[in-house]
């Protein structure tokens, strides 16, 4: 089921259906100011993937008829890019988050959080998003993906490892970095392997 047939689905539920699917929501929305911190806490103490997985399912609002994982996918893919055109991006990397939980073979999801990454100069992450996004396979990506793993191997001082990937992508190739320590604005092969090659 993709997540507009969910939504139609969803429109047809009772009034009291709807609220008691979103009780947890509104339970929390009830707690004290302390409580939402001490939830909070807990939430992030959450240690292991499989219950990580299993708060990501249950936190959809729509958890009564998105049953399959792939589904509750498409809502956090869904909801990641309203968070990120609204500037929210920590709420939008927490969906990216659960959706590689759900679906950790789906390209996207590592497509879109390593490029943050890199802006936050969280380098050594968005190599490994960057790694698995070229062990997925999908050649859509992999221009990309190489590109991306060049500029981060680079924030790490690995020039190396760097040439390697440039070496990877026509001699033509450029695109936008959002910021990436001297790494800004439009930036082509020509611009990393002379960076590199320092």
């Amino acid at each position: 089921m993709n997540a507009r047939a969910a939504r139609e689905r969803w429109s047809r539920f009772s009034a009291a259906d709807q609220a008691t699917a979103r009780e947890p929501h509104h339970a929390q929305s009830r707690e004290p100011r302390s409580g939402a911190r001490l939830a909070g806490l807990h939430r992030r103490k959450a240690s292991t993937a499989g219950r990580i997985k299993r708060l990501a399912i249950q936190s959809c609002a729509m958890r009564k008829i998105l049953k399959e994982e792939g589904a509750c996918y498409e809502v956090f893919n869904e909801r990641a890019s309203i968070h990120s055109a609204l500037g929210q991006r920590h709420q939008a990397l927490a969906d990216i988050d659960a959706m590689i939980l759900l679906r950790p073979e789906m390209p996207n999801a590592y497509f879109t959080r390593a490029p943050w990454r890199i802006e936050e100069a969280d380098f050594s992450s968005a190599v490994a998003d960057l790694d698995k996004l070229v062990e997925i396979g999908d050649e859509y990506y992999f221009e990309t993906a190489f590109f991306y793993r060049a500029v981060a191997l680079l924030g790490l001082h690995r020039k190396q490892q760097a040439l390697s990937d440039l070496k990877m992508l026509p001699d033509d190739f450029r695109m936008y970095v959002f910021s990436s320590g001297s790494i800004s604005g439009m930036a082509s092969k020509e611009n990393l392997v002379t960076l590199a090659s320092k």
